[in-house]
């Protein structure tokens, strides 16, 4: 890519351009905040979580669950976030004017990994909570790599490439430890989240098609077992690693009646699906509040007894939101 990046429009999504130059994209007509939530699991909402903000994604609580990390814009700079679980101030980690997303606690809650474009394709940081200290680049590769789980041991991270897609990489926390890749397919692979005791790693895959939940063994990456049954994304574990939970719909900016689902495995000796998923919720306001204010990543965290999420739902459960496709012909003229 050459010259300078100019802005198209102000909430765009899913942009297609035609060869004759027609433009076409979605948006919404509607509230433009979303909140963040705390909800059951039935998607009620149980309390409200910081201030409304025009966009907020890629969620992730602390192993405390007193703070929630998040990737949120203000005045048109997109930044990590954390938001105090009960009343408290919500303090901005990152100041950098490049994109940085994508916050992922460290097992002890002291530090956070994350994306950033600031070193040009964008790579993967970590900075103490308390935003003391700058910021430490890890990864200083040529494409995107995203941060997926921090265990004691390993690092989990997503590299986009150009023939293979996403591709599943592990970064062992030994000195002088090289990364390896876990999945390397031609299919998009992503999402990783491994089990509480370190032995299975959940994912998505869009082998089938579209994407569904798998679980291979961690981290020899050996065996394979599908959790989903019609379309999964963003599995996460229980802290007992007794039940899987992800979004079921497809990846789409207008599937507004994705579901919560949570299925029951076993994984003492070999993994198990037990029974057949379970559909929670559907909670439209709150399901779609990722779709209209949800910026790329983890669009819900689930606590440790598995009975709340905290999510993003649409300012105003009373106010509908509309999907639009707005179509621009000969856009390329803005070149000039």
């Amino acid at each position: 890519m050459t010259g300078a990046p100019f802005l198209v429009t102000q909430r765009g999504m899913a942009p297609s351009v035609s060869v004759d130059g027609t433009l076409v994209f979605g948006s919404f007509q509607g509230p433009t905040n979303v909140q963040l939530v705390l909800v059951d699991r039935r998607g009620d909402v149980q309390n409200t979580i910081g201030q409304p903000q025009a966009e907020i994604g890629h969620l992730s609580l602390s192993p405390d669950e007193r703070q929630v990390a998040v990737t949120a814009t203000v005045e048109k700079n997109t930044d990590i976030w954390i938001y105090d679980m009960g009343h408290g101030p919500q303090v901005r980690l990152t100041y950098d004017p490049a994109l940085d997303a994508g916050g992922i606690w460290s097992p002890k809650g002291d530090s956070l990994l994350f994306y950033s474009a600031r070193s040009g394709a964008g790579d993967i940081y970590r900075r103490t909570a308390d935003g003391t200290g700058a910021a430490y680049q890890l990864t200083s590769g040529k494409l995107q790599e995203w941060p997926d789980f921090w265990s004691r041991e390993m690092l989990g991270y997503t590299i986009d490439q150009p023939k293979t897609r996403g591709d599943l990489w592990i970064m062992p926390q030994a000195t002088n430890a090289l990364p390896t890749a876990l999945r390397q397919t031609p299919f998009q692979e992503h999402m990783q989240s491994l089990s509480p005791d370190g032995r299975h790693l959940a994912y998505a895959s869009d082998e089938t098609g579209r994407m569904e939940i798998y679980v291979t063994r961690f981290p020899s990456g050996a065996g394979k077992w599908r959790v989903s049954r019609f379309g999964g994304m963003w599995p996460r574990w229980s802290d007992q690693g007794d039940e899987l939970f992800y979004i079921e719909g497809e990846e789409s900016f207008y599937v507004v009646r994705d579901a919560m689902m949570a299925v029951s495995v076993q994984t003492e000796s070999e993994f198990e699906v037990v029974g057949v998923p379970d559909r929670l919720f559907t909670g439209e306001e709150v399901m779609l509040g990722n779709r209209v204010g949800g910026l790329s990543g983890w669009p819900y965290d689930v606590t440790e007894d598995g009975q709340h999420f905290v999510m993003v739902q649409i300012e105003g459960q009373d106010k509908v939101t509309i999907p639009m496709i707005t179509v621009v012909e000969n856009w390329v003229k803005e070149f000039e």
